[in-house]
């Protein structure tokens, strides 16, 4: 029997283009699983966010927290099923196994014809060229014969990708109606750029000199807090409680004063000293938290009097001694005070 001169040093080309489909397809399977586990996340967290903020009206730095453990869990999960399954590897011999696996009849002839094809046989002397030769012919016809791409669940792949165009839609619908809905307008407001719109309720309270929540309030002195509800209100609140919380925590409540028109709530903050929060509350609305700031009230650090005599007596301007008083001027002359403040 003769023996064949030359062994392919090649995948056979069947099996190398049906490879490359199945590669294709399996790119393909793992970027639609691993989108609707994206979308299905996605989801899930903004229909959390949305009604944990909606009832429990959660304060600026809550938001803060449940938009960065969102966007934590987001990447995680983009990560473990997009990202890494998508640059990850499957070898050829792994595939044609598996191949093999699910379609018996070819008896090992594609993992025969795919590894004696890259194998060195000039350290193999002995072997039988022709057996080599034939076995590689032998896959690459088996090889020709079979779509590698059926051991992969084509029905599951169709309603995957179904159900990653439904999601999709939603995403883009929800993207869409943000600017339409003042629901999803106030929800994207506060929960993603962190802002101090307020949901829709009965009324709204706005307080007296809260400027970019916050209220400035002298050092050491009593200052009124005014809570006035804002024009527009469906209903009236029969009472207000004013909620403190310190910057260690603690807190306590008390009951604001109603004014004759039912539209007005007054409470006095006595010999402030320190900086803390509070919210303005009744049975139906909670408002967001406003921070007390402190600041020094200006000194008078130096006095003077100034008097500048008429003209018609040429003489300069002069200060007269704080104390040293009663001072004569001749009419037609000037007195000034001058003086030097803190601010």
């Amino acid at each position: 029997m003769s023996e064949i001169a030359e062994i392919p040093r090649q995948t056979p080309r069947s099996i190398a283009q049906n490879l490359r489909v199945l590669r294709r397809k399996i790119f393909q399977w793992f970027f639609v699983d691993g989108a609707i586990r994206v979308l299905a996340v996605l989801l899930l967290i903004c229909a959390a966010s949305y009604g944990i903020d909606r009832f429990a009206r959660m304060d600026r730095p809550q938001r803060g927290v449940m938009l960065v453990l969102g966007l934590s869990l987001l990447c995680w999960v983009a990560w473990r099923k997009l990202i890494r399954p998508l640059f990850s590897r499957l070898s050829d011999d792994a595939l044609v196994l598996e191949v093999e696996r699910q379609s018996p009849e070819v008896r090992e002839e594609l993992i025969s014809a795919l590894e004696f094809s890259r194998m060195d046989w000039s350290l193999h002397p002995n072997a039988s060229k022709g057996m080599v030769a034939s076995t590689i012919a032998q896959g690459a016809e088996a090889g020709g014969l079979l779509d590698f791409s059926r051991v992969l669940r084509g029905g599951k792949f169709l309603s995957n990708s179904l159900l990653l165009g439904l999601l999709a839609g939603v995403v883009c619908l929800g993207a869409v109606m943000i600017p339409r809905s003042e629901n999803l307008k106030t929800w994207f407001n506060r929960n993603v750029l962190l802002g101090s719109m307020q949901w829709p309720q009965d009324y709204f309270f706005d307080i007296d000199g809260v400027a970019d929540g916050e209220l400035l309030v002298p050092r050491g002195d009593d200052w009124p807090v005014i809570a006035k509800i804002r024009d527009g209100y469906r209903s009236l609140p029969d009472s207000a409680k004013i909620e403190f919380r310190s910057k260690r925590g603690t807190g306590r409540t008390a009951t604001m004063d109603p004014g004759s028109d039912g539209d007005v709530f007054f409470h006095t903050l006595r010999s402030v000293t320190d900086e803390f929060d509070f919210r303005i509350s009744t049975k139906k609305v909670t408002g967001e938290w406003v921070g007390i700031k402190l600041v020094e009230r200006p000194t008078i650090d130096e006095i003077a009097l100034e008097q500048r005599p008429p003209d018609y007596t040429g003489e300069e301007a002069s200060i007269l001694e704080i104390g040293s008083g009663p001072y004569y001027l001749l009419r037609g002359s000037r007195l000034g005070v001058r003086g030097k403040t803190s601010k």
